[in-house]
């Protein structure tokens, strides 16, 4: 009988272990197909009150993450050029459809709706907090709906998220060091069921030491952005065709 319960009660923990975590894995054939029309959302700057970073003093740049933002939406519309099975909205579409509709702030409710929520400890980022999260609040689903009436021919939504983009400065062996670090996700949401259909992260970060603190300098923010804007994080995405090495 203890084995039993022991049993179970791993079977629990590793459950709700996996909740938390940013893994995703395909659930079923449905996910390969690529949706039909999707709807890709201007970049999301994460709010910074849902940080998931745990380790050092962060100071998160706003500035910065909205830069990083205007590239990730350009990385975005380069990387469905040339897809023959990938069909798009660009986000200024997606913007007009939504106004036509009477729905001109949509969009801008978003990041309200995560800013305005629960924190959740145990996430370990977008995805998790989209599970545990989102995925139960009412508003977000009233919002989902919403968006699915003033846009009726999008199948899925692409949602491109910027966060824990922060910089960092400690000590390393006695030495003074600079690092910067930021993560990118890419979530992929039916619209008529508000399911994840596919998931994608990356995280970069570059960091340089220093032996007093007069040369202290921080490194480059485009060598943070060359580890996170490549094709790679696209792996897996329904009908994305990987054409360079």
């Amino acid at each position: 009988m203890k084995t039993m319960i022991l049993t179970l009660t791993l079977g629990l923990f590793s459950a709700c272990k996996g909740l938390y975590s940013e893994k995703f894995q395909l659930a079923s054939s449905e996910d390969l197909i690529a949706p039909a029309n999707i709807a890709v959302l201007p970049c999301l700057v994460w709010p910074t009150k849902h940080g998931f970073s745990t380790s050092g003093t962060a100071v998160f740049d706003t500035g910065q993450m909205d830069q990083a933002c205007k590239l990730f939406d350009s990385f975005i519309l380069s990387s469905f050029s040339g897809q023959p099975f990938m069909k798009g909205k660009t986000p200024r579409l997606v913007q007009k459809a939504l106004e036509t509709a009477g729905k001109p702030g949509l969009l801008g409710e978003l990041h309200g709706l995560i800013e305005s929520n629960r924190n959740c400890e145990d996430c370990e980022g977008p995805l998790s907090f989209y599970r545990t999260v989102l995925y139960q609040d009412k508003f977000f689903m009233g919002w989902l709906t919403e968006f699915k009436k003033a846009s009726p021919s999008s199948d899925a939504i692409l949602i491109p998220i910027v966060f824990d983009h922060l910089e960092l400065r400690d000590q390393d062996r006695g030495l003074d060091r600079a690092l910067r670090s930021s993560k990118v996700s890419l979530l992929l949401i039916r619209t008529y069921n508000a399911s994840i259909q596919w998931y994608g992260t990356r995280h970069g970060f570059t960091s340089s030491v220093f032996g007093s603190p007069s040369e202290f300098k921080w490194p480059e923010w485009t060598l943070v952005y060359e580890q996170v804007f490549i094709d790679s994080l696209w792996k897996d995405f329904p009908g994305y065709q990987i054409y360079r090495d």
